[in-house]
């Protein structure tokens, strides 16, 4: 019989522990309990997040308003992409 790291054993334990809870959920109540599950890790660990979106969706004042409302530092720094925009 092959023998299998315990870790490895771990993983495929969860993955199934995982299947289990979700395999008759429909879509909206997987991304439901995906963003829920998201939220508590980030609650949990003290994590604010701040939206910063390019290509002009938002002003710069925009998202210093809302990092702002969420204790995020926002340098209103604009990034340019990979091709160069």
């Amino acid at each position: 019989m092959k023998s299998y790291d315990r870790s490895l054993e771990e993983v495929w334990e969860w993955k199934e522990q995982v299947y289990q809870q979700v395999k008759g959920f429909t879509a909206a109540e997987y991304i439901e309990k995906i963003g829920k599950d998201a939220r508590a890790v980030l609650n949990e660990h003290g994590v604010k997040l701040c939206v910063a979106q390019r290509n002009g969706m938002r002003s710069s004042n925009a998202n210093a308003a809302l990092c702002a409302e969420n204790d995020v530092d926002y340098k209103g720094k604009q990034e340019k992409s990979l091709d160069g925009r």
